[in-house]
Order: C-alpha cells, then structure tokens, then sequence
C-alpha cells in the first residue's frame, strides 16, 4: 500500500524531519488507519468524538451509521449509570485478531483472542494434506465441562486452539491410521519449531511484563504482551495435541 502511495503522492514520500522520522504520507496513513471506523462494508470515517471511546470486551455501548441524520450516533446497549464510563467494542462481530488490533489501535486483547489462528505449514505437505483429527475424541480427551466452557466461549485459547485444527466430524477411532498419527505429530512439531522462531521465551516475556521498570514505553509494553500472546496460543496448542495424542 504504501508503495502505492509513494507513486501516486511522491511529494509526500519525504521525511517530515529528518531521515529518521516518518513521512507525511506513512504519519497521514497512521493517522487514518488507528482513528477510521468502518461504518458498513464500503464506508469508512473518522469521527473524533467516538475514538474517546475505550474498547471493552463486554461494551456497554455501541455505535452505528444514522443515515437519515448523516450522523454516527453512540448509542447504549444496556443501562449506564451518570459517571460510568461507556465503553465500546474495538472487534467486529466475527472477531478481530490481535495481529489487527495491534496494528489499528496499538494493543491486543489479553488472556487469549478466540479470533487468533495458527497457520500451520504441515498442512501443506504432501503427507498431511486432508487429514483431520476428530471432535468427538477431543471432546473426550478435554471432558466435559471443559468443552461447554470452551463452547461457551470461556477459553479464548483453546477456542482459538481448536479453530485452528483441522478437525472431522465422524466415527472413525482417534489415531487409527499412521497418517492421522503422523499429522499429530507434525502439528505439534510445527507449534514447537514457532516457538523456537521467538526471540524470548514465555517466561522472558512474562517477566518483562511484570518488572517494575519507571517510565516503560508503553509502545514496548504493547510490544511484549502482543509476542506473550501468541506464545501462550502456541504452547495451549501443543497441549491440546499432545492430549489427543495419548
């Protein structure tokens, strides 16, 4: 994108001071990105007021696109005393993961983001391509009030876990071929070698979060619990398989 904007507005594909800073065209394209709302699938706008709005993931309030107004109304979705905070939410209705997060606001959403995925490159190899592990197994290996939980919406990593999985609907044993074995095993390889690919390990990263550092860049807070999160999503991964494995 933003090649394509260099072409179009060469004027502004020049530091704004200095070699070091951004241009007026990447601070105009952040500026825009972090504030737009999209207000249905074609229309985007920047609506200062609404950006005071903090996201929660249980919102109190909501926004929506009045056209016979010509206005963007933030309307409560249940009562809000005088005083209390109206929060919105920051995802759309399908989720949004914490890749995008980070990117439009600059935070990711804590103890796990049920829209998260795992890509695994085991999947596109010739010996594991259309194999699939079984939901009724996995219900049986996490028990279940575990499963209503995750069901329920309660785990957002393992949630996130098992969307991620190729996963089968039948009656046919766990682990009854060696290809259905061999997929296993590549998919927990395949969680352990991203893991692997971190600069710092869970641990590292969870103290980093919890030291007490005066004046910490919030930008590097965000920084540590966005990598924190995709670690922990990798690691219940891996637990979940190695499960199913037993």
């Amino acid at each position: 994108m933003q090649e394509r904007l260099k072409a179009l507005f060469p004027g502004l594909a020049v530091p704004m001071d200095g070699n070091n800073t951004p241009t007026y065209m990447q601070w105009g394209l952040a500026c825009v990105r972090s504030r737009a709302f999209q207000l249905n699938k074609e229309r985007f706008a920047m609506v200062p007021f609404l950006d005071m709005a903090n996201h929660a993931s249980e919102p109190n309030a909501a926004f929506r696109n009045s056209l016979s107004k010509d206005a963007v109304e933030l309307v409560a979705v249940s009562d809000i005393a005088a005083g209390q905070e109206a929060v919105i939410s920051y995802t759309e209705c399908q989720g949004t993961t914490n890749m995008r997060m980070m990117q439009q606001y600059g935070f990711v959403l804590p103890g796990g983001n049920p829209a998260d995925r795992i890509a695994f490159s085991a999947l596109d190899t010739e010996s594991c391509t259309g194999g699939a592990l079984s939901i009724q197994h996995m219900e049986e290996v996490l028990g279940d009030m575990t499963f209503v939980d995750m069901m329920g919406g309660r785990l957002p990593y393992l949630v996130a876990a098992m969307k991620s999985l190729p996963l089968r609907e039948d009656s046919t044993p766990p682990n009854a071929s060696l290809a259905e074995r061999r997929l296993v095993e590549h998919l927990i390889s395949d969680c352990s070698k991203q893991l692997e690919g971190h600069s710092s390990s869970i641990q590292e990263d969870t103290a980093e979060l919890e030291a007490d550092v005066p004046k910490r860049d919030s930008r590097m807070k965000a920084i540590y619990q966005y990598r924190l999160e995709r670690e922990r999503l990798l690691e219940k991964t891996a637990e979940l398989l190695r499960l199913y494995r037993r």
